[in-house]
């Protein structure tokens, strides 16, 4: 097959030499064609930190064409309508469950990379709040719990819980998490929207480290955090920053996926 990488970062110059390895070709005209996860930092250009000018989504879109597929991440809405309104396919490996599960691990490394950097203590005995008991949370509180921290995790979901609970973790509520803030040293967000509010962070202790691993609009608001002074980190795209090989092969092995499932 022949495919068109365009932007990205550094997964996807990995990307390149996997699809050559693989057998397949890399061609300007192709009409297969690679888009960035995410797709858009700023929702007006392609997310292409290596290219010298920005790539407008509106050039991507003018040039879309009747055949063409695409495949791209975090993929905005009013884009893929405008990609399918010129004929052409367009398919979003970062919906699959199948990659969410991949990336969950290399997401779930870095965390506990970032924590272990900036602490002054072991995990070991930490008390962790993982907040978002999904993919992610399943595997990072299952990571700290075999470290030997204390790990508490929150949910919505009372299914969730018991799923918790079975695999012998502290829970709360979601709902619950004020009540129970003030305890914990390290807190990992795992949920893209705003559960922690003002009034929440306040009650963070001041010495405790918050690191945000959802996407947009985020667990908490970070000017909140420094309001409060509460140290945090924003931490997106983890995978691409700590196990970028891995993380291009995940994108690969979901768009291998995708083309068996829809063309095959």
């Amino acid at each position: 097959m022949q495919f068109k990488i365009i932007g990205g970062d550094k997964r996807f110059k990995i990307l390149k030499k996997l699809l050559i390895s693989s057998g397949h070709t890399l061609s300007p005209d192709a009409h297969i064609i690679i888009l960035p996860l995410p797709l858009t930092r700023d929702g007006k250009s392609l997310n292409a930190p290596f290219e010298r000018d920005k790539i407008s989504l509106s050039d991507i879109i003018e040039a879309a064409d009747e055949g063409d597929v695409f495949f791209g991440g975090l993929i905005p809405p009013d884009f893929a309508s405008k990609i399918k309104a010129a004929g052409a396919l367009i398919f979003d490996y970062n919906e699959k469950d199948s990659f969410a599960e991949l990336n969950a691990i290399p997401t779930a490394e870095g965390a506990i990379s970032i924590a272990i950097e900036n602490t002054d203590f072991s995990l070991f005995d930490a008390e962790c709040l993982v907040s978002g008991y999904g993919k992610i949370g399943k595997v990072l509180a299952n990571y700290l719990k075999a470290m030997g921290a204390k790990v508490t995790v929150s949910a919505r979901k009372s299914s969730d819980l018991y799923y918790a609970e079975k695999c012998g973790l502290n829970h709360i509520l979601t709902s619950e998490i004020a009540d129970h803030i003030d305890k914990f040293s390290i807190i990992f967000n795992t949920v893209p929207y705003r559960i922690y509010s003002d009034d929440t962070v306040k009650k963070i202790k001041k010495d405790a480290l918050y690191i945000e691993l959802a996407s947009t609009p985020y667990g908490a608001d970070f000017s909140s955090m420094s309001a409060a002074e509460i140290r945090y980190i924003n931490a997106p795209s983890l995978p691409a920053k700590i196990a970028p090989v891995t993380a291009a092969k995940n994108i690969l092995n979901t768009i291998n996926e995708i083309i068996r499932e829809e063309f095959l």
